[in-house]
């Protein structure tokens, strides 16, 4: 940057190169914030250095050509400041207000679409994080179902082939003693059949016998069962007679109840009376008997009273008698 700064001493002269190095570091300061205040006035200042040379700008526009990139990166920002400030300038106090309103508008819709759009990309960060820990764990699940599907797959084969020899060698011993069992079956039936034969033919004579004997036996329930019906006829109606007779004495002895319940009350009122009016004559009498033993004891009181009493007076008698004399 020196060699840069003696090149445009010997070409502007020292007093718009401090300028214009006081702009560049404003510029960097200020990043893209065209309205900072610290670029507003180094640009106030880099105008007034030109006016006082007016030379220097096409001076400056030769270096445009001639010299490295970090020259010309400068004088493409300070033509770009010159012309924001020709326009600023050029504004009315309205129009600079609502152009203020309209850039913080502006500034304020772009931090919120900058944390909303870094709030989304975190939340994108997070569902791919999510989905690619799902997918880890599905195409896990996947390998893991495809290796037992595989397992499965050969065992049951494996199986297969072995229950199919089995099945093949019992259905083979099976035939085998079917036959033979089928065979000893058949001789076993053909001999039970002519046993049977023989056994008919012997109890032929037999069943007859029991055919006849059943056949009696069946006249004889029959007859056993007429006279049953008939013995329970005549039994029947006796039991409705005698039902009969045992209602009429069953309202009889119904009535003889009600008569000696009533004979049963007046007997138990008469007697519960004549209980109380022995009741009554006891109580007399115990007052009687009081009544006399309490006048016992008041005469043999008087009695005794009198006799003391007597005893008292009989001295006085007879002293009494003596002073007549």
């Amino acid at each position: 940057m020196l060699y840069t700064a003696h090149e445009l001493t010997d070409v502007v002269g020292p007093g718009l190169t401090r300028a214009l190095e006081d702009m560049r570091d404003a510029a960097i300061a200020a990043e893209d914030n065209t309205e900072d205040r610290g670029l507003w006035n180094s640009t106030i200042a880099l105008c007034r250095e030109l006016e006082r040379d007016p030379q220097a700008g096409a001076r400056l526009r030769g270096l445009h050509v001639k010299r490295n990139e970090p020259i010309v990166a400068l004088l493409e920002t300070l033509e770009q400041f010159l012309e924001s400030l020709q326009k600023r300038l050029s504004t009315t106090v309205e129009d600079e207000m609502s152009y203020d309103r309209y850039y913080r508008e502006v500034c304020n819709r772009e931090e919120k679409a900058n944390t909303e759009r870094s709030s989304l990309e975190q939340q994108l960060k997070l569902e791919r994080r999510e989905r690619v820990k799902q997918l880890s764990g599905l195409q896990e699940m996947v390998t893991r179902s495809r290796a037992d599907y595989t397992r499965i797959k050969m065992e049951t084969k494996s199986n297969d082939h072995r229950l199919k020899s089995e099945a093949d060698k019992v259905r083979a011993e099976d035939a085998e003693a079917f036959a033979g069992k089928h065979e000893q079956l058949g001789a076993d039936l053909d001999s039970l059949r002519k046993q049977l034969a023989e056994v008919q033919a012997e109890n032929r004579e037999e069943e007859l016998l029991l055919r006849k004997k059943t056949m009696k036996a069946e006249g004889e329930v029959r007859n056993w069962l007429a006279e049953y019906d008939k013995d329970m006829s005549f039994k029947q109606k006796t039991l409705k007679e005698e039902e009969l007779q045992y209602n009429e004495v069953r309202k009889q002895l119904e009535q003889y109840e009600r008569h000696y319940m009533a004979l049963r009350a007046e007997a138990e009122a008469a007697a519960a009376a004549e209980l109380e009016r022995r009741k009554a004559r006891a109580a007399e009498e115990r007052r009687q008997r009081r009544i006399e033993k309490c006048a016992r004891t008041i005469q043999a009181t008087w009695r005794t009273f009198k006799l003391a009493r007597e005893a008292e007076e009989a001295p006085a008698k007879k002293g009494k008698g003596k002073k007549k004399k």
